[in-house]
């Protein structure tokens, strides 16, 4: 053993390093962990009113058009006046109004079509993940064959063939939805299967339906919340590709995704016409994520476990 200098001085303005930085690392998290969903309430929030009483908030109407005041600069930019706090569009529109009224339009196709996607997606992979067997080897292939095909492509096809309504966008986005939520909710029901809980209610004779219900699908609660948040984020950019290839949402209906093909030749004049619905759909993809993240954070006992240790 190699002897102790004893004569060495101490430093004792290491010693609170380690703690400090333990403490810093701690506070960023617990920030980041409020932070998260503060700004997924603060975009919900702005997204509800929206689609609730959008005539209450928006300064005008999305399809008057006054081709006097087209292509008006923003309020607090030299020849924007405060009639129109986000300038106008190519037709004299009021972009504000549009975005207030393009929030109704892009974020209740996307609700609707991730809900019938996620309950239909949910119950394959319940049935498939419970019974096992054909079920199981057909949802699996059904799955994958939806997974390995370029899906906007697929979309595009459906909507030039079947033709452009509100109806038929629903159903191409909810079928894009349900592969995420059936591979999910299969590998979580393929454990949980054989938890004894499980058998306990086979035991005491509850029928299948009971079972699934009353026992599998809360423990698949958590993991679903998590899925759809993330789902809810990418139907919205996808229903956004559609309208602004056309395909989508149909004028005079304003959507964000029409309003940035209807003004992408503007860009460089009237850079306004495209910043504000493009940044809609940026701030509500990340609210999402966001919200989901955090969700994540909250139900998963890893991390619980690892955020507790530090």
């Amino acid at each position: 053993m190699s002897p102790v200098d004893a004569s060495a001085p101490a430093r004792p303005a290491d010693v609170p390093a380690a703690p400090l930085a333990i403490e810093v690392t701690m506070r960023s998290r617990r920030f980041g962990l409020a932070l998260k969903p503060a700004f997924g309430i603060v975009v919900g929030t702005a997204l509800v009113l929206g689609t609730l009483v959008p005539g209450q908030i928006a300064p005008a109407s999305p399809t008057d058009q006054q081709l006097a005041e087209r292509l008006r600069p923003p309020a607090w930019m030299a020849g924007g006046t405060t009639s129109h706090l986000l300038g106008t569009d190519s037709l004299g529109r009021d972009v504000c109004s549009r975005v207030i009224y393009g929030a109704r339009t892009t974020f209740l196709v996307a609700l609707v079509s991730s809900l019938i996607g996620g309950i239909g997606g949910t119950g394959l992979g319940l049935l498939a993940g419970y019974h096992g067997g054909m079920l199981d080897e057909l949802v699996r292939k059904l799955v994958d064959m939806q997974l390995a095909f370029p899906y906007l492509l697929l979309a595009i096809s459906v909507m030039a063939v079947a033709g452009r309504s509100l109806p038929i966008l629903v159903v191409v986005l909810a079928l894009s939805s349900w592969p995420a939520f059936a591979r999910i909710v299969r590998g979580e029901v393929l454990s949980l299967r054989e938890r004894q809980f499980i058998e306990g209610a086979r035991a005491i004779g509850c029928d299948d339906r009971r079972i699934l219900l009353a026992h599998v699908l809360p423990g698949v609660t958590a993991s679903l919340c998590v899925v759809w948040s993330f789902d809810l984020a990418r139907v919205v950019v996808l229903e956004s590709s559609l309208s602004f290839l056309g395909l989508g949402v149909q004028p005079p209906t304003p959507s964000w995704g029409m309003d940035l093909s209807e003004s992408r030749q503007f860009l460089q004049i009237a850079y306004w016409t495209v910043l504000f619905p493009g940044l809609a759909i940026s701030l509500v993809v990340l609210a999402a994520n966001l919200v989901g993240d955090w969700v994540r954070d909250v139900l998963d006992p890893i991390v619980k476990r690892s955020r507790a240790s530090v």
